[in-house]
């Protein structure tokens, strides 16, 4: 099915969003559209689909295959929609409904527009868990207890459970790792292909859209200001705006390494074959590890030894769920934070990484180990198989974060008084002094706020201990916002759904620098901005850690560009165990472990 719009002109009450835009997609043709954040992408997406606020003015014409969607009925949209177009939404966390299961929200397009029996509708949403890359025992799941790559490919196969002629496909990567984002991306181009239907892939990561699709439009503040073939685009860009973008994907593409892509890319990572690869690489490598672990014992100790440790993690296990869906999350994890150190955390969707921060700010109970900021326990849970078990999967790759056996014990040791104590006050400090970058923006905000409202939030939590006046938080939020790229005269006063997922990401970070915290932690900060935005990000984390040379950060991202600048050492984590450390160059550029390779080689597709 084709697309075909011509002279689209939108308006939000008094603001032109999107000005005489046409473009073009040839049945059965892949064709991306990119653009900063806050462009237009999404809310031309919207406008072809019907599905724009009720206070949008549009004109112009808008044709799917044969249907004009411009000044059409409700009920002719919602029979078009989900039956000839799928669309697959920028955060599938958002787009899925958390009350239905995995198999309830795939069969959905299939029930409202095709009368079938129920062992049908099974089959073939079975058939599409296959077809996307999901295990088909999850089809009973709800959606929120999915991770974030596996929400997407949900989301993936809600769109093209009715075989439409027709995908809108916006931002269908943000927020995946690297290998997740290549066999996503692979993924939704075979099956559009297979099934003879037209794409059009909004994105703005120049990398993945290589992949997807060979022609490209350039959206630049509601207008469309270039054309061509992609490759051309990347190796030719002419405006200004597609030069800029250009520039800025290179200068955060991991540069390409000379990995053994076939070796790679055949391998199946699961827990098993993780296990196997440890066991055969501690084996043949075992006599090389000796003379280093000799060699660098002394230097590693005091690199990373408790004197210096902000944070140290000690054998973290957590188990979710119950009964026969119980799931170990993390096994025997250890993680140990520098005053002054950047550390990033990278690992595929449903590797733990989330959760291992929510173990260490005490927001997710730990099933075992213990936890001490700025040498306090916070937390400490004995298990006596977990633990040995653990030390005995663990013990070579975290060699760096176990500085001095000693201390640690005595922490252990008094763990059962001092966790009955103090671990309501410890942790009160420790969220007092720490700030947090959520993964999703939207989630993190509050809807019924202001950005102004949002950013000085921590400000006013503590005004008086700060001794804090209306004019000093006022100027402290318009720096913040400035900081981070958003001029406050024109943001400070929305709310977070009149922004675009870049920016309200840009809120996000605001609010977490505001308080001029000790500790930064990062959930994927930056997977919603767009590659221009995040260079200016860069560049203001950079001047801030300049500044406070003391800050310590924690980064959970996929973004391997990314940690290359922010981090100084890294740690890759599969399946719940850390699999390897080590310095981020020589992680990046030299990795041991199969899946990290697996990870830098997507990342540099």
């Amino acid at each position: 099915m084709s697309l075909d719009i011509q002279n689209l002109v939108l308006r939000l009450d008094e603001q032109l969003i999107l000005d005489h835009v046409s473009l073009h997609v040839n049945d059965g043709e892949r064709v991306g559209l990119v653009g900063s954040s806050g462009s237009g992408k999404s809310m031309l997406l919207r406008a072809a689909t019907g599905l724009l606020p009720v206070r949008a003015q549009v004109s112009g014409s808008c044709v799917l295959g044969s249907m004009q969607t411009v000044g059409a009925s409700d009920e002719s949209l919602a029979h078009f929609r989900g039956k000839y177009v799928g669309v697959v939404f920028q955060q599938a966390n958002r787009a899925l409904n958390p009350m239905l299961s995995v198999e309830e929200q795939i069969s959905l397009p299939l029930r409202i527009h095709y009368h079938l029996d129920a062992d049908d509708v099974h089959n073939r949403v079975l058939t599409m868990l296959d077809k996307v890359g999901l295990p088909q025992n999850i089809a009973s799941q709800r959606t929120f207890e999915l991770s974030g790559g596996q929400q997407q490919r949900v989301g993936i196969a809600t769109a093209l459970i009715t075989s439409p002629r027709l995908i809108l496909a916006d931002e269908p990567t943000t927020a995946l790792d690297s290998v997740t984002q290549r066999d996503v991306v692979r993924m939704l181009a075979s099956l559009v292909d297979d099934m003879g239907a037209s794409m059009l892939f909004v994105t703005h990561d120049f990398s993945v859209l290589s992949h997807a699709a060979k022609r490209c439009y350039v959206l630049d503040s509601g207008r469309l200001v270039d054309s061509a073939d992609v490759q051309d685009l990347l190796e030719n860009p002419h405006v200004t705006s597609t030069l800029q973008l250009v520039s800025a994907a290179k200068k955060l593409t991991l540069r390409s390494q000379k990995l053994d892509s076939t070796k790679v890319n055949s391998i199946k990572f699961t827990a098993e074959n993780s296990n196997i690869e440890n066991s055969n690489s501690k084996s043949s490598n075992s006599e090389n590890n000796n003379t280093e672990n000799n060699n660098s014992k002394s230097a590693k100790d005091s690199e990373y030894g408790t004197d210096s440790a902000l944070i140290v993690a000690k054998n973290i296990h957590v188990i979710l769920g119950h009964g026969k869906r119980c799931a170990e999350v993390l096994k025997g994890v250890d993680v140990c934070v520098r005053a002054g150190e950047s550390l990033a955390i990278i690992g595929g969707s449903g590797s733990g990484k989330t959760t291992l921060i929510r173990s260490i700010l005490g927001l997710q109970e730990i099933s075992a180990g213990s936890i001490a900021y700025d040498g306090k326990i916070l937390h400490s849970v004995h298990s006596t198989n977990n633990t040995n078990n653990a030390n005995n999967t663990n013990s070579a790759n975290n060699a760096n974060c176990v500085s001095n056996s000693t201390n640690t014990q005595n922490y252990v040791n008094n763990s059962t008084i001092l966790s009955k104590c103090k671990k309501i006050s410890a942790y009160d400090m420790l969220r007092k002094e720490t700030s947090l970058v959520f993964q999703h923006p939207f989630a993190a905000l509050d809807p019924r706020w202001t950005v102004r409202s949002s950013v000085a939030e921590p400000l006013e939590i503590w005004r008086k201990s700060l001794r804090l006046d209306n004019e000093t938080i006022r100027q402290r939020v318009d720096d913040a916002l400035i900081l981070v790229g958003l001029p406050p005269k024109d943001f400070a006063e929305r709310y977070p759904h009149e922004l675009s997922g870049g920016q309200a990401q840009c809120v996000c970070i605001a609010r977490a620098l505001i308080n001029n915290p000790r500790v930064l932690v990062a959930d994927e900060p930056m997977s919603a901005i767009d590659v221009a935005e995040r260079t200016r990000i860069l560049d203001a984390f950079a001047a801030i850690r300049k500044e406070r040379p003391t800050m310590s950060c924690i980064f959970v991202s996929h973004d391997l560009g990314m940690i290359q600048h922010v981090a100084t050492r890294v740690m890759v984590l599969h399946d719940g165990e850390v699999v390897e450390s080590g310095s981020v160059s020589d992680v990046l550029n030299r990795p041991q472990h199969d899946y990290t390779r697996a990870l830098v080689n997507a990342a540099s597709m």
